[in-house]
């Protein structure tokens, strides 16, 4: 049996994820905070084809993405970690 993603069905452990009636597979957490972290990391880390982003902006990134790209209780935990853009500066 296939889901929407094209990739068979199982039957393993835990239920899938549903968002808007699809089936998603859930990511093990590890995987779901390293991608969270790396995101972050990507936006703020100066690239040769663009300038590293502001935390303030990637954190807005973060923000905009939680529920759909990323976990919303992971990105939750990494801006706590990452505290207050402000005290960042000082």
């Amino acid at each position: 049996m296939f889901d929407r993603s094209c990739e068979p069905a199982t039957s393993a452990g835990t239920a899938p994820a549903t968002r808007t009636g699809l089936r998603v597979r859930r990511s093990p957490l590890g995987a779901r905070i390293i991608f969270a972290c790396d995101t972050y990391d990507a936006m703020t880390s100066q690239r040769p084809y663009r300038a590293a982003l502001s935390a303030a902006v990637a954190r807005a990134e973060l923000v905009g993405c939680a529920g759909t790209q990323l976990d919303p209780q992971v990105v939750e935990a990494l801006l706590d970690l990452l505290g207050s853009p402000d005290a960042a500066a000082a």
